[in-house]
C-alpha cells in the first residue's frame, strides 16, 4: 500500500500536514518516519497474520486508544525494543 494511501486513511502524516498547512513540510530523514512498518512487522511475527490485518489491528488500536498512529507505533516499536537481550561485549 503506498504511503499516500496510509496517510489518507489515517488522516494523518506530513501529505496531510502539508494539506493542512499550506506550507510544504520538510524532513530530514524519512526513513525514520514509517515506525508503523516495524510496528505491523513485530504485530505480524506475534498474531501469524497478513500485514493487511496488521495495518487494520495498529488502526484500530490508533482510534480505540484516541493516540497518533505514528506514536503507538513508536512505543510498540520501543517497548519491543526494551525487551531484546543485551549482547555482552566479546
Amino acid at each position: 500500500m503506498p504511503l499516500d494511501r496510509i496517510e489518507q486513511s489515517l488522516e494523518q502524516g506530513p501529505c496531510i500536514d502539508a494539506l493542512e498547512s499550506g506550507r510544504p513540510i520538510l524532513l530530514e530523514d524519512s526513513s525514520s518516519l514509517p515506525r508503523w512498518a516495524d510496528s505491523c512487522g513485530i504485530i505480524i511475527s506475534q498474531n501469524s497474520c497478513s500485514h493487511e490485518e496488521a495495518f487494520h489491528m495498529l488502526k484500530k488500536a490508533s482510534n480505540d486508544r484516541n493516540q497518533k498512529l505514528r506514536d503507538l507505533a513508536h512505543a510498540s516499536v520501543e517497548g519491543v525494543a526494551d525487551r531484546q537481550p543485551q549482547r555482552s561485549p566479546g
